[in-house]
């Protein structure tokens, strides 16, 4: 038995190191942080026990006894451990403190160092950490410290460059020590949001008015005149402003994904092509199944208030459906890539023994699943909702790109008379839908989510795309 104090990295789970992912996938039991990206969570195998503990991470000595107790708990019992932790376990992380704990109880442990916010965030702003002409030295600070501690900080030993984490709520206090020890008033300042995540924001300031500055946490502050590289070395924000001033349909009603993309300075125009309709259904004994799956969102809400029996196993296709369920009691697998095709051969190779399934789905999703499943088990299809087209479309029918999000709006997309010069594909059954009514899809995204869609047109506008 080990347990493994694994780094997460800083907010894009592609950070990831390749043992850190490894460990994650063999797991017996993960215990994981507010900051670890869940996109990691899907590559566990399907027993693995998550135990979330952010809710216990509020820094006093209290919470990281319990945190504590859970490792030695687990460790005495479970052959592989992993305590995933954001960022770096021993860069302000208490990853440490607990690999004392482990050995003072005689538990094997070992550590996987991650990428560090305190590197990255800085990193994807373009602030380089050091430059020969510029600075040779740098220090990181904590921006709050532990109770009881019988040091301080030495606000006139520090050099001119430093980047504090956990600094949101005493920044002006910050300000007011460093200008006190000596800083200039002028030294430049970055706040850095949601670091190396699409909804990267950064702020600049100087350290007089850092205090009065808007900022939230997870952010990163970096104080030092390396800041002014920033307008060359800028290369991550850069690339998030290529929409700025392009016209961008989405097959979706507006939410958080859209409106940070109108943030970046895209018009967006978000608009389902498609009405959902109820449909009458009669639900059986969810009891009577071994495995349940659901895989939209839609179809969670169509169960109403019903109690979920929480000694089953669920299936499920995405995070948004998967954040749905867990909302509501129940934590389902999902495959790595979003659609029914994965989520047959995902199933499949997880559910050994013959078993009883019942799938709760939309009227007008493919059978994939289902022949998938069959021959090796007992499956009850049940539809509970149908899709059609809408018979108002949008006034405006030319865009620069369209996100095309469901095979239902692709081919609603085609008879409405909707055209844009790029068009983006959610996913494989999407573009089989586009092809079919004849569109050609220019980009079919690998992580089959509004950010994914992002993430793959930004990489292919890098290339230079004109819209002209």
């Amino acid at each position: 038995m080990v347990v493994y104090i694994v780094g997460a990295g800083p907010g894009d789970p592609k950070l990831i190191t390749v043992k850190a992912l490894e460990l994650i996938k063999r797991a017996d039991v993960i215990l994981y942080d507010k900051l670890v990206n869940k996109d990691l969570l899907s590559y566990t195998k399907k027993e693995c026990i998550k135990v979330y503990v952010g809710k216990k991470s509020e820094g006093s000595s209290q919470f990281q006894d319990d945190i504590n107790k859970d490792l030695i708990d687990y460790g005495k019992k479970f052959s592989t451990v992993v305590r995933l932790k954001g960022g770096d376990p021993y860069i302000f992380g208490r990853g440490a403190e607990e690999a004392m704990e482990l050995y003072t109880n005689n538990i094997p442990f070992e550590v996987v160092p991650g990428i560090s916010s305190t590197v990255s965030c800085p990193m994807y702003s373009g602030i380089p950490l050091s430059y020969r002409e510029s600075n040779s030295v740098f220090a990181f600070l904590t921006g709050h410290e532990a109770e009881n501690k019988s040091f301080s900080i030495n606000w006139n030993r520090l050099p001119d460059t430093l980047i504090i984490v956990m600094g949101v709520k005493n920044r002006a206090q910050i300000a007011k020590n460093l200008i006190n020890a000596g800083f200039d008033p002028k030294t430049p300042v970055a706040i850095i949001k949601n670091g190396t995540t699409l909804l990267q924001e950064t702020t600049v300031c100087d350290l007089s008015s850092l205090g009065k500055t808007p900022a939230e946490p997870p952010s990163v502050i970096f104080v030092g005149k390396n800041v002014l590289f920033r307008d060359k070395l800028d290369f991550f924000e850069k690339k998030l402003s290529l929409i700025k001033g392009k016209e961008i349909f989405v097959s979706r009603e507006m939410g958080d994904e859209l409106e940070f993309m109108k943030k970046m300075g895209a018009s967006v125009y978000g608009y389902s092509l498609i009405d959902v309709i109820n449909i009458d259904f009669r639900l059986p004994n969810l009891n009577d199944y071994d495995v349940i799956v659901l895989t939209s969102s839609t179809g969670v809400d169509r169960l109403g208030d019903i109690d979920l029996p929480t000694d089953k196993e669920y299936y499920t296709i995405g995070p948004k459906t998967e954040e749905k369920l867990i909302e509501r009691g129940v934590f389902p697998r999902r495959p790595e890539k979003y659609n029914s095709k994965e989520l047959g051969n995902f199933m499949a190779s997880e559910l050994k023994e013959r078993k009883k399934i019942l799938t709760l789905r939309s009227e007008n999703a493919p059978s994939y699943l289902e022949d998938r499943l069959k021959d090796s088990h007992d499956v009850t299809r049940i539809d509970t909702y149908r899709v059609k087209m809408r018979e108002d479309p949008p006034e405006k029918k030319n865009y620069d790109i369209a996100f095309i999000t469901s095979s239902s709006n692709a081919s609603a997309f085609k008879k409405m008379g909707l055209a844009a010069k790029v068009i983006v594909s959610i996913g494989p059954e999407t573009t089989k839908s586009l092809v079919k009514n004849g569109i050609d899809p220019t980009i079919e995204a690998d992580n089959h989510t509004i950010f994914g869609m992002l993430e793959e047109l930004l990489d292919y506008m890098m290339g230079g795309i004109k819209f002209d």
